[in-house]
């Protein structure tokens, strides 16, 4: 790996950390409904990647189901368990999404897991376990369960994601943002109440916290594709 790619994707990483720690104050500091905070962060991606939109991808069936998965789906489950959740926690429990994406590459790709992926699968798990144990024994919250059920939908999203040829990072950036803000508005207006007066609340800094989100969303995907 080069040392401007290293670099790329740690500042990667760091964005996301700082955009989970961030969602956080969103939805449990400032009360702000997850499905009302995720369809307005999907609807910065949306509007930003909407040159990029047409022609939608074929088969559009599953570029819809994959957008679904890896975009309102995962983000809706963790912000419902970022409510409750802690951020350090959470990320941990997202490392699921390793060998969730190995096993269901196994099913419905074919692929054969090596030594070295099953000791990935391992650690993980063993990480996963240190995380839920509790003097009295091993403890899922349901805020954690939430974060479970978001992993394994992103990498359902992922693993559909190889079957599908020809589709550039921009446009698949674009369908998701669609997709997810039809999915999370109508989620939340049949779910959800309060969200213009928690809005108003919080004020300006909601605002531009949901600009960074969506944004940096936007970029920190794109970006580990492009290389």
């Amino acid at each position: 790996m080069r040392v401007r790619d290293f670099f790329l994707l740690t500042l990667v990483c760091l964005i996301w950390a700082f955009n989970n720690v961030l969602s956080k104050i969103i939805v449990d500091n400032w009360a702000i409904p997850p499905l009302f905070y995720a369809a307005l962060r999907f609807a910065v991606v949306a509007l930003v990647m909407l040159p990029w939109l047409w022609p939608i991808p074929r088969p559009a069936w599953r570029i819809l189901l994959i957008a679904l998965l890896m975009g309102g789906g995962n983000f809706a489950l963790l912000f419902i368990a970022l409510q409750t959740a802690s951020p350090s926690a959470t990320a941990i429990i997202l490392q699921l999404g390793v060998p969730f994406t190995i096993l269901l590459s196994v099913l419905m790709l074919g692929e054969r897991i090596h030594w070295r992926r099953g000791l990935g699968i391992g650690l993980t798990l063993l990480g996963v376990l240190i995380v839920t144990w509790r003097p009295e024994g091993f403890s899922l919250s349901a805020g954690l369960g939430f974060v479970v059920a978001a992993a394994f939908a992103g990498s359902a999203g992922a693993v559909l994601m190889k079957q599908v040829e020809d589709v550039t990072p921009f446009r698949f950036q674009a369908w998701v943002g669609f997709v997810s803000i039809i999915v999370l508005g109508i989620g939340s207006a049949l779910f959800e109440e309060g969200h213009i007066a928690a809005a108003t609340a919080v004020g300006w800094p909601f605002a531009i916290a949901v600009l960074f989100t969506g944004l940096s969303y936007r970029s920190a995907l794109t970006r580990p594709i492009i290389i």
